[in-house]
């Protein structure tokens, strides 16, 4: 693939126009990319869904112990956050500075910038899941608090998708990368919006496929198993529950890196479109003179 045929970051585009583009990517790299989904996430989502497993039967069995299962899914999540962001960003910073495609990418050539990347989205990861941490299981507790946590969430979420890009794409430091991306995010706080509302439809839409097929299979075991042992019935619930819950927390990390590039390309163009103006303003102003 020529680097004239490759999909470019840094155009103008609409908010759709940005997720066709961040598919057209998956679907493109998708043999390069899906391998290592595999060896990073999948362990992570199997373990993960032990954590799941414990929250939902907390839930069904103490509805106030909940709390602990919570913390291990999130912790779990926000590893798994930290390693889509960094594999994504380094697959498309380096994408951007090579003339051939990522098919021809070794792990000797990716192991470097990725650990790189790895380390300074780390430290993203632990400001920001702190700053989360201390708002979903701390504040939570008082109930008037609720309305202001809604307002953190659209303040805040919306523009941290852009911080990624100006972080890593960029090159810049982290305050100013904050700085940018908030600036940037004023420009297409809407566009971001409907982006987050699409990846919480889709992912809501896995787990209650999910969820529905565990039921389906609770009804035929209960149907067809009935002069099984209730040991026996146990076990095949428990591994088809295993089985459902890692292939829907694995598919919701492929969605979410789709959702992390579509923010990503939205960065690409509210740059793009700002540096634009920026230059002509400099060339009118500099007429004037």
């Amino acid at each position: 693939m020529k680097k004239s045929d490759k999909i470019p970051f840094f155009a103008t585009r609409n908010a759709g126009e940005c997720m066709n583009a961040a598919v057209e990517w998956h679907r493109t790299n998708m043999k390069v990319l899906f391998p290592w989904l595999l060896y990073l996430l999948l362990p992570l989502s199997i373990v993960q869904t032990i954590g799941l497993s414990s929250f939902i039967e907390d839930a069904v069995n103490d509805g106030h112990s909940v709390t602990g299962s919570m913390k291990v899914v999130f912790c779990f999540s926000l590893i798994g956050f930290t390693l889509l962001n960094a594999l994504i960003w380094t697959l498309v910073r380096w994408d951007m500075d090579h003339e051939e495609s990522l098919s021809t990418l070794t792990f000797k050539q990716i192991a470097r910038p990725f650990s790189r990347n790895l380390w300074r989205m780390s430290i993203l990861a632990l400001i920001f899941g702190a700053l989360t941490y201390f708002v979903f299981f701390e504040l939570t507790e008082f109930f008037f608090v609720i309305p202001f946590l809604v307002l953190i969430i659209l303040i805040c979420v919306a523009p941290v998708i852009f911080l990624a890009p100006a972080y890593i794409i960029d090159n810049l430091k982290i305050v100013p990368a904050l700085k940018r991306s908030y600036r940037l995010a004023k420009q297409k706080l809407g566009s971001l919006l409907g982006l987050i509302t699409v990846l919480v439809v889709l992912l809501t839409v896995v787990w209650l496929v999910a969820m529905l097929l565990v039921m389906i299979i609770f009804g035929f075991t209960s149907t067809f198993s009935l002069s099984q042992p209730e040991d026996f019935v146990k076990t095949i619930l428990l591994v088809f529950q295993y089985i459902m819950l890692i292939c829907s927390t694995f598919a919701s990390y492929i969605i979410v890196g789709t959702g992390i590039l579509s923010g990503g390309y939205l960065y690409g163009s509210t740059a793009q479109e700002t540096d634009d103006v920026t230059l002509i303003d400099d060339i009118n102003h500099f007429e004037n003179l």
